[in-house]
Order: C-alpha cells, then structure tokens, then sequence
C-alpha cells in the first residue's frame, strides 16, 4: 500500500464533496430512532397503513392493487383474478393487523376486499423464520372463515408469505414476496400520485431509506459521489481503511480469504461482504451492470451477511446482467439444475436474484476469530451448492 502524504490527507480532509456527503449520510431518520429495521411488528404497522386504501398516506388503492397484481401474476390460476383487479374503480377494502384466528394464532395483516371477493393474507418475516405448521394452520382457518359455508358468499384466499429476499414458503399454496418488491412498489406509488402530501411524503421516504438499508441496498447517488470521491483521494481513503476501519467483520472475512488463493474480494463493508470463486471469476465474458464498487463485476457471486451479533448468512446470487434474456436464461438454467429463487425473479425490474441462502445463529461473532470460523462452517456446508453454481454458470458461458 502507497503510503499517502501530510497534504493527501488535508486534500480530502478539505474537500467539499466529502463534507457534502456526510451531511447526507447524517440526514435524520425517524425510524433509526425508532429502531423499527429490528422489530417486526413495526414494519407490519407501516405495511397495513401501505395495503389500507382510506389511511391518509396519499396512494388511495394503488400501492394494495400492485401488490396484488404482482402476486397474482405468478399464479396462472387467478388469471380472471387479474382482470378484476385491473378494472375495479376503487378497492373496497378492510386492513386487519394482527388477525386473531379461531386457533388463537395471529395474522400478521389480512385485508377483506368485498369488491372482488378477495381475502389477502400476509405473513411477514423480517429476522424471524416460520415454525411448525405455522403458515397451513392460518390458511386453513381463513378458507374455514370466508367460505360459503360460514360467510355470505365465497371468497378466494390469497395467502402471501414476505420475507426479506422472497425465501420459499414451506407451504406450496402462498405465494412469496420480497421486501425489494416492497421498495419498489412504494416508489412506484410516490412518483404515480403527486398528490401526497410533504409530511406523509416525507414519512415514507424515510421509511424507503430504512427498508433499503434492511435489504442492503446502496443508494446509487451516494454511491456515484463515493465513487467521484475515491477516485480522486484513493490512496488517502485506502491508507484510512486499511489502519483505522478494519473491524473484527472486516479482519474476520479477510482472514477467511486468505486461508485459499481460490477466492477474490469483491467488496467488503461494515457487516457485509462478498466474494467470488475462481470458477465464477473465469466466466467475464457476460457484461454485468454496476453492482460492486471495488473490484469488478461477475454474474454471481457469494455474500456474507451479519445479521446481528450472533446471526452469520451466506448467500449465492445472480447480479445484475446487462442483457435481460440472458438473464432470464440463466435463471432457467440454474433452476433446472435443482436451484429455487421466487418466480419474480424474471420479472424486467429485479436486478439481484438470491438462489441459494443458508443462515445460522453462533454463540458469538464478537472477534475475528469467531467471525472467520463461522465464514468456514457455511462455507464448507455451502460448497456443494457453490460447486453446481459453478457448474451451471461456466457451462451457461461457454454455451453462449
């Protein structure tokens, strides 16, 4: 490493477009303060308030309409469903928080559409995973309720499982959905009603933020700034790094990386990091949009995810390639090959697709010791899986 100078580090030290930065970075967030990423219940609060079409939020039934459009649109079944839906001129609709069932259990969210007989029913899962035959018995007790049999005409149920990457549900008969489709939708919802207004507006682009730093996306504006920035003062901010940020994270993932010579670095940041094989390093031949910024960009890469002070992830994931249709190609490859990810995941806009995560809760990932055993177990439990990825991904390439 090229040792930086007195006056490289006054550079940056000075340099407006740091400054401006920090002051974005720093712009308040109620729901920080709130701490609402690490509580479940608090995002099914804002997501009912989302779904309730006579809340105050300023989207009326636009935000619960696209939702069920996407949903039903991984359905072949519901295709009347569908045009309903579209041409219905106003949802008439009742949101429940925390439905009790005749079982005692609580539904997270469950909204009664009278206007198309629509019953549909969300359970979300933020750090939390379902148990027993949790998902089954809250099905099964909403048929039982909103049949023919016990309501005044017969309603289709829609069971809906979210969860933070869109993981299976256990349960064949929900449909998945992923915060990233959440993200999306209420983005879609400001920019189509102009009407909201500043105090809901910025409410829920707080709320945005949140979300995406749940989910672990960057904020591509901030990123072009930090990029502008590193390439300028490189050998400041690479002198930083290297002696004052590397926390026991960092040090644990760089200790793991350097236990083989098979693995090269594509980012590491606070509580996340991510990495390539040399078999998924060869294939480079498939361009790939921006989605690393440190050391180029493959169509899939393994991450590392630390969930909080005990909870380790490894993930697989397709990035985001350039060309749609091979994307979707290679998708299609990979779920021949026995690998599952939610259908959406062909949908034009999703850029990031996990098609294989495993998680496991440590006794403690407090050193870097602790961190860089953790990374090992997964790993190695994770290897057959990464080796048919690599399979799929170079044989995918050389067929192109």
């Amino acid at each position: 490493m090229n040792t930086p100078t007195l006056n490289d580090l006054l550079s940056l030290y000075s340099d407006r477009s740091l400054h401006e930065l920090q002051g974005k970075l720093n712009v308040f967030n109620p729901f920080d303060v709130l701490r609402i990423k690490e509580h479940e219940i608090r995002h099914t609060n804002v997501l009912s308030w989302l779904f309730d079409p006579y809340e105050n939020h300023g989207f009326d039934d636009f935000f619960l309409k696209q939702f069920i459009l996407r949903v039903l649109g991984d359905r072949n079944e519901h295709q009347g469903l569908i045009a309903q839906t579209i041409r219905a001129n106003g949802l008439k609709a009742r949101c429940h928080r925390e439905y009790r069932t005749d079982k005692g259990r609580s539904i997270d969210v469950l909204i009664v559409i009278e206007n198309l007989s629509l019953v549909l029913l969300v359970e979300n899962k933020i750090k939390s995973s379902e148990h027993g035959n949790q998902l089954a018995s809250y099905l099964d007790s909403i048929r039982k309720k909103y049949s023919s049999d016990n309501a005044d005409k017969e309603y289709t149920v829609i069971p809906v499982y979210l969860t933070l990457e869109g993981d299976e549900p256990s349960d064949p008969r929900y449909s998945g959905a992923s915060y990233e489709l959440i993200i999306e939708l209420i983005k879609d919802s400001l920019a189509i009603n102009s009407g909201v207004l500043p105090e809901q507006k910025v409410f829920i682009e707080s709320y945005i933020n949140t979300l995406e730093n749940v989910v672990g996306q960057a904020n591509q504006e901030l990123i072009k700034v930090a990029e502008e920035i590193y390439a300028v003062h490189r050998k400041a901010i690479d002198f930083i790094v290297q002696a004052f940020v590397q926390d026991s994270y960092a040090q644990g993932f760089q200790q793991f990386i350097e236990q083989s010579n098979e693995f090269v670095i594509k980012v590491s940041r606070n509580n996340f990091s991510a990495f390539t094989t040399m078999a998924f390093e060869s294939v480079n031949t498939i361009p790939v949009d921006r989605w690393f910024i440190e050391n180029g960009d493959r169509p899939i890469c393994i991450e590392f995810y630390k969930c909080n002070e005990r909870k380790l992830g490894i993930a697989i994931v397709v990035g985001p390639i350039t060309d749609r249709e091979i994307r979707k190609r290679l998708l299609d490859d990979l779920e021949e090959a026995g690998f599952k990810f939610q259908k959406n995941a062909r949908n034009e806009k999703s850029k990031f697709t996990r098609f294989y995560s495993e998680y496991e809760i440590f006794e403690a990932l407090d050193s870097v010791e602790e961190v860089c055993q953790a990374m090992n177990k997964l790993y190695s439990q994770s290897l057959a899986k990464i080796r048919k990825a690599e399979e799929v991904l170079v044989g995918f390439s050389n067929s192109l």
